[in-house]
Parts: C-alpha cells; sequence; structure tokens
C-alpha cells in the first residue's frame, strides 16, 4: 500500500541503521499503520485530495508508530544493564501500533466560526 510513508522515512528517523530484514518487517508495519490511520481518518483514504499538511503528518505520524514497536519489538516493559534499569509505559511496552492523542489530533479539522447577526425566527403559533 505505501501511501504516505516508506521504509527510508522510517530509517531516517531511526537512531541506527537497519538491516535489510528489518526493512522488509518496517514495510509491513508501515501497511498496518496506514490502515489504522485510514480507519481512523477516512479523509486521508484519497491521498490526491489530500493538503499538503495531511501528507507531511500522516508521513511523521505513520513512521512514530512503527518506531515505538521498532525500538522495542519484543514488548519489553522492563529492561535492565547491569546497575541502571528502566521502565517503559504501559502502551509502548505493549509491542502494538497504536497512535496518541496528540498524533490524531494533527488531523482535526478546525471549523470556521460564523461573525454576524444572529437569527431568530417568530415562533409558529399554528403549533402550539
Amino acid at each position: 500500500m505505501a501511501l504516505y510513508a516508506t521504509p527510508t522515512d522510517v530509517a531516517d528517523r531511526f537512531e541506527g541503521q537497519l538491516s535489510t530484514e528489518q526493512l522488509v518487517w518496517v514495510a509491513i508495519k508501515i501497511d498496518d499503520a496506514e490502515s489504522l490511520l485510514l480507519t481512523r481518518i477516512p479523509r486521508l483514504s484519497n491521498v490526491e485530495l489530500a493538503s499538503a499538511l495531511d501528507l507531511k503528518n500522516a508521513k511523521r505520524v505513520i513512521a512514530e508508530a512503527v518506531l515505538r514497536v521498532l525500538r522495542n519489538t519484543g514488548g519489553f516493559r522492563t529492561e535492565a544493564h547491569g546497575p541502571f534499569s528502566g521502565t517503559r509505559s504501559d502502551m509502548t511496552a505493549s509491542g502494538q501500533l497504536f497512535f496518541t492523542n496528540e498524533e490524531l489530533g494533527a488531523f482535526k479539522q478546525t471549523q470556521r466560526r460564523r461573525a454576524g447577526v444572529i437569527g431568530i425566527a417568530p415562533p409558529s403559533w399554528g403549533e402550539i
């Protein structure tokens, strides 16, 4: 599918090097993430009608969702190296693709507020 993001987009945002096998896995996860995003934001299903901002935001949020899983493919919640240990958030440790509310908020369409006179209609006396 790869409508919005590519494995290169994910690799460019990753802090290390990705192997060929990892890039194949990333391509599959991008497909999954795009399907999930299109389910949440149906207007993105038509790429030709998407705004330039929507295109950039879709690429970013898809890459970030895939990176969350890539950085913790095993879904570990607690990790220790020598005297150091750390705990991941439950959502990140799930190993599942997800979008944060902040990421989805990037696609929120704001409606313009109408300014002007408030219309008042007389009551319909016949309905009393």
